[in-house]
């Protein structure tokens, strides 16, 4: 015991039915040593999982808790005393080590926390003292058998820092395969994997798109490429926040939050993109005129799927939020597949016309409408099509939009510096020269 091994004491109690029902308690659930002596004298329900000592206090049992007592009753009818105080005094020595983990495994499992670590961009995690940590500060009010959203609340914070303890703390290494394979299962590394494919996608397409078009139609292409990711910082946003709210929600069982959420977000993304549209029809003519283009034809296609491409925001972010990543690398594959593919096919098909421009422009156009396809397939295969309730939700409407602006205010700021050189040589330079340059600056970047 002295080396505070976690992993091999973890282990080693898993074999005796007092040791583990006891480490359980006190690392898992936060019970002090006290409090575990006096388990014979303890309420005990693990049908509903609470265990209310005698001093009064109130434990929602997390799962581990809940087994290994049942492994311990199904061992012994009824706990020796003499048996528990050898264990606590076994263990005893271990109390403050082991709150002080379970603790900062709370902080760490908090959603608020993260998003206020995130936006301060602060580095270190505040850990404090147990009893001051919900669940534990709330305690002595909670009542076995409680069903109401703080009891609830309760158990799903405790649980999840459990869990977090048990995977990254107590569990032994596995193989550098077998993570492997369990990343696998989970997509997240797919989906990084697909990101970067769809990277290589567009390299590609640029590519030969520079070989098809000559450079005033190559520096038109780009304009319209340019003009997609400026107005992607609308779905990019929509994305951030459906993202983390639905997680948020998901992981929290709050159904009805959930519902609403994706009712609203859903909402919005349809009715961002009817304004862009409009938006961009009516400042078309000095965009033509501005960026030295052929007609509104290089811009129609664009403008036409522009409700489709903000929408397909909100359905990204969603099923990002439930962590559904295979169905995430296939929107974002297919768009770059479709638009390599159909760009080149027509724009080819149409060289003889000399309309392969407006070949290509569509084949970007296609693109953007089949991601979006492929998130509404998505979302109806998980079931989260929003009902037709709706619930006031003004002070979590409130939370959305503020992580909304914020996230908002960086796309814009990265996008003015990644995109803004382009389009001053678009608009000062000739045709040509911006052709010339928009094929330099792709391969140099």
């Amino acid at each position: 015991m002295k080396d505070r091994n976690w992993q091999s004491i973890w282990q080693q109690a898993q074999m005796a039915p007092y040791q583990r029902a006891i480490l359980c308690l006190m690392l898992l659930n936060g019970m002090d040593i006290k409090q575990i002596v006096t388990l014979p004298n303890a309420t005990v329900d693990l049908d509903s999982g609470w265990l209310k000592t005698s001093d009064g206090l109130t434990f929602p049992l997390v799962r581990q808790s809940v087994e290994a007592l049942t492994a311990l009753y199904i061992h012994v009818a009824e706990p020796d005393s003499e048996h528990i105080s050898a264990a606590c005094r076994e263990f005893a020595m271990l109390e403050t080590d082991a709150h002080r983990r379970l603790s900062g495994a709370l902080w760490i499992t908090n959603d608020e926390l993260r998003v206020m670590l995130e936006t301060t961009r602060s580095t270190e995690t505040p850990i404090l003292p147990l009893r001051f940590t919900f669940p534990f500060s709330i305690m002595d009010r909670l009542q076995p058998y409680e069903r109401s959203v703080v009891a609830e609340n309760a158990r799903n914070v405790l649980q999840a820092g459990a869990d977090w303890l048990v995977e990254h703390s107590l569990t032994s290494q596995r193989s550098s395969l077998h993570r492997l394979f369990r990343v696998l299962r989970q997509g997240s590394l797919i989906f990084l994997v697909a990101s970067m494919g769809v990277s290589g996608l567009n390299l590609v397409h640029n590519v030969l798109m520079g070989r098809l078009l000559s450079p005033a139609d190559y520096s038109q292409l780009t304009f319209v490429i340019t003009l997609q990711l400026l107005i992607g910082l609308l779905p990019s946003g929509i994305q951030t926040v459906a993202a983390r709210f639905t997680a948020r929600y998901q992981a929290h069982d709050e159904i009805s939050h959930l519902r609403t959420f994706i009712k609203t977000i859903g909402r919005f993304g349809w009715l961002a993109g009817a304004i862009t549209t409009i938006a961009l029809v009516i400042v078309s003519p000095l965009l033509v005129g501005l960026f030295q283009l052929n007609s509104f034809a290089v811009l129609l296609p664009i403008i036409l799927v522009i409700p489709f491409f903000i929408r397909t925001g909100a359905d990204r972010g969603i099923l990002q939020g439930l962590g559904a990543y295979f169905w995430l690398s296939t929107a974002y594959l297919a768009e770059g597949i479709i638009r390599l593919v159909a760009s080149v096919l027509l724009g080819y098909a149409l060289v003889s016309v000399g309309r392969s421009l407006e070949g290509a422009v569509w084949g970007l156009a296609q693109s953007m409408l089949m991601t979006w396809f492929i998130g509404w397939l998505a979302i109806r295969h998980f079931g989260q099509q929003a009902d037709a309730t709706s619930i006031e939700e003004t002070e979590e409407k409130a939370e959305w939009i503020k992580l909304g602006w914020m996230t908002a205010l960086v796309l814009i700021a990265q996008a003015l510096i990644t995109n803004s050189d382009f389009l001053l040589v678009k608009n000062f330079f000739s045709p040509e020269d911006a052709g010339l340059y928009a094929a330099v600056s792709v391969l140099a970047a």
